[in-house]
């Protein structure tokens, strides 16, 4: 048994007009206000000089790049991609370096201005003969010697790489992880840089490079790797990077230095870090460690390319044509995968790619160094602003003023960045102008509310009232749910009989009510009734007509038709307030499953059958009680087999409605009782019936009531 409280009682409120929500501070209150908006805005300035809004700040960015990201027009910069389709294909990775030099040779007839590779060489290759000789040696001399007798797929691999103009990568790395036979000060490095070194450049102790055979065919060198943010977003991209003493070009800043068939690059230095580099005709604007902002589009398939149909030649002679190519990993197991603002999981050859491109084009995104005085100076703009025009504004004005002061700071943060790719912090501005706004606010609040003391009085008073009348209805619906039989503790209920019973009133008290007891050791009497209306009246009717039933019944126990004519007569008798009830009342011979029905106006009940179907019983019946005082109700008889289950339910079941006031209605009900079910007939109806309000307010009190009718041997 549930119930759900719903007051039914209406307290009246003191309600607050346009006109007493005016201040009318007077100068005294507009100064107190003002006072306590300079003390406010002195504290938060206080703490965004003390706090790290880095992360905040980046996020926003973030925001502004996955809102907007950066459209591809062109694609000057191709991956090739050593993918799924060429592991299937091929075979696993690594690939004999003879597969890699068969890859680069095809690459270069394709005609790309530049070939790179976005991947590092630091052993020989583990298929070569002379590694195979030495494992065949005591067991195959024969053998070991005609391996040692077959070409160096190094020596293979460097040619092709000497045929074609190739970029090969490092790794800057830790001392303690340096794992290459190079020295990072003996590192050939084929860019030449302008006579600046600057110290704020990344750097790195160790390095990891290539073999030796390809370090000395290779066109150029470029570092691959820098560092991610504190969360693992990579924001920023290198320029230029310091291994040992020796400064080396990220990846795609080289392979634009050797696609533009240029030696030097040239570093701007600021305040001995980088302002920009320029590498023949393109600039790129940086911080001082020399990383660049960029601004990332998403993958688009026209930047990516299998290397197995470049093996197996399925591409267009003319697709890499004058193409920047970067060679990749991009398969399950060996993918390189980093986070981007755009998307959280993409590869690193497209991270150079896209560095390509939007060097080429300019489209990276500037945060100049002065943009944090340039903020700091609008948020204290904002915080003036609320200060010394919110005191002058009605509450519900300064409500709009704050919003708009908000959508100000969005919007210009917001253009800056679709505008000029410039990127205005808004938290800041929104810290300091909008928390300044918000503290003016309340103190102008607290400055109104003296006028409304009066007002808040009459409400606490009318609250007292309301708890009173809520207290008052919670002890009358504990009283009226003591009045309903506990359905499980029916004395002398046979066990092959189960009978379960659920009243929810649809406000905190109901005019439902339902009763049952047993007659004698055979017969179990039931009733279900509803009384017109809701709430205190029809609860207090609900009470009088289950007593003077009940009542009726034990006295006329053996005889169903005249005990419904006789509590009719006698409701109708105490009926003052002109009520009428509906009920289904009725008698199940436990021995037999025989059931006497007589219904006063109900709804009929349904009959769950043991072949799985759902019979409605059509009932004659009679009006409803203390309609007729002397009106002769039918007995209609049925049978339940062991096994069948008679259903009834109150009109607050079939006449709930959904917020657009569509009805339950039967269809609903039949459904439901004819779905396969996991738990009780009861649950599952209420269930439907909630779900079917979707959270609105019961129209009335819901009553189920269910009678299982089992054999006596189990």
């Amino acid at each position: 048994m549930g119930l759900k409280s719903v007051s039914d009682v209406s307290v009246p409120r003191a309600q607050v007009t346009d006109n007493q929500a005016e201040p009318g501070l007077g100068a005294g209150g507009v100064h107190r206000v003002r006072v306590v908006g300079v003390a406010i805005a002195c504290v938060i300035f206080l703490v965004l000089a003390l706090i790290d809004l880095g992360r905040p700040r980046e996020q926003v960015f973030d925001f502004y790049q996955r809102l907007l990201p950066r459209q591809v027009d062109a694609t000057p910069a191709i991956v090739v991609e050593i993918d799924d389709e060429s592991l299937a294909e091929i075979g696993p990775w690594p690939w004999p370096r003879t597969f890699l030099a068969e890859l680069t040779h095809k690459l270069g007839k394709l005609g790309p201005r530049v070939i790179g590779f976005d991947m590092i060489f630091p052993e020989e290759d583990r298929y070569g003969p002379a590694r195979l000789a030495r494992i065949y040696r005591d067991r195959h001399p024969d053998l070991a010697e005609r391996l040692r007798a077959l070409p160096d797929p190094d020596e293979t691999f460097a040619d092709a790489i000497s045929l074609a103009p190739v970029v090969l990568s490092r790794a800057g790395v830790g001392a303690d992880e340096h794992v290459s036979t190079i020295q990072p000060d003996d590192l050939m490095v084929f860019a030449e840089f302008s006579d600046v070194s600057p110290s704020k450049v990344i750097s790195f102790p160790g390095v990891v490079g290539n073999i030796g055979a390809l370090e000395a065919a290779a066109e150029g060198f470029a570092s691959i790797n820098g560092p991610k943010d504190d969360d693992g977003v990579i924001r920023r991209l290198p320029t230029v990077v310091r291994i040992g003493d020796q400064l080396t070009p990220a990846l795609s800043v080289e392979l634009l230095r050797v696609a533009e068939g240029v030696d030097g690059i040239t570093i701007n230095a600021e305040n001995d870090g980088v302002g920009s580099i320029s590498i023949g005709p393109h600039d790129v604007v940086t911080q001082s460690d020399g990383r660049f902002r960029p601004y990332f589009s998403q993958p688009v398939p026209e930047r990516r390319l299998s290397a197995s149909d470049v093996l197996f030649e399925r591409v267009p002679s003319d697709a890499l044509k004058d193409k920047i190519v970067i060679v990749g990993l991009a398969s399950l197991g060996v993918r390189d995968l980093v986070a981007t603002p755009v998307i959280g999981s993409t590869y690193g050859s497209d991270l150079h790619a896209q560095a390509v491109e939007i060097i080429l084009s300019g489209a990276w995104l500037k945060r100049p160094g002065s943009m944090a005085t340039v903020e700091f100076s609008l948020a204290v703009a904002l915080a003036f602003l609320a200060i010394w025009l919110l005191p002058m504004r009605t509450p519900n004005r300064g409500v709009v003023w704050v919003a708009g002061g908000v959508l100000f700071v969005v919007a210009v943060s917001l253009g800056a960045f679709v505008g000029g790719r410039v990127l205005v912090d808004l938290i800041v501005p929104f810290l300091g102008g909008g928390g300044t706004a918000i503290g003016c606010l309340g103190a102008l609040l607290v400055e109104t509310d003296r006028h409304r003391r009066d007002l808040r009085e009459t409400l606490a008073e009318a609250r007292v009232r309301e708890a009173k009348i809520d207290g008052e209805l919670a002890a009358a619906k504990d009283i009226q749910l003591g009045m309903l039989p506990d359905t499980a503790a029916i004395a002398s209920l046979p066990r092959h009989v189960d009978l379960s019973a659920f009243l929810e009133p649809a406000r905190s008290i109901g005019g439902d009510l339902y009763d049952a007891f047993m007659l004698d050791d055979r017969r179990l009497y039931f009733m279900v009734g509803d009384v017109t209306g809701k709430g205190v009246p029809a609860s207090l009717f609900m009470a009088l007509a289950k007593a003077l039933s009940k009542s009726v019944v034990l006295r006329e126990g053996s005889d169903l038709e005249e005990a419904v004519m006789a509590a009719n007569a006698e409701i109708s008798r105490e009926n003052t307030a002109e009520f009428f009830v509906t009920a289904l009342f009725g008698i199940l011979d436990t021995s037999t499953g025989a059931v006497e029905l007589c219904n006063a106006g109900h709804d009929n009940p349904l009959i769950l059958r043991v072949d799985g179907t759902i019979e409605v019983f059509e009932m004659d019946g009679g009006p409803p009680l203390c309609v007729f005082e002397e009106f002769p109700y039918p007995v209609e008889p049925i049978i339940l087999a062991p096994g069948e289950t008679l259903v009834i339910i109150t009109d607050g079941v079939t006449e709930a409605k959904a917020p657009d006031d569509d009805l339950f209605g039967r269809e609903r009900l039949l459904e439901v009782l004819g779905t396969e079910r996991s738990g009780e007939i009861i649950d599952d109806v209420v269930s439907a019936v909630r779900a079917f309000e979707a959270g609105a307010d019961p129209t009335d009190d819901l009553t189920v009531m269910t009678i299982t009718f089992r054999s006596e041997d189990g």
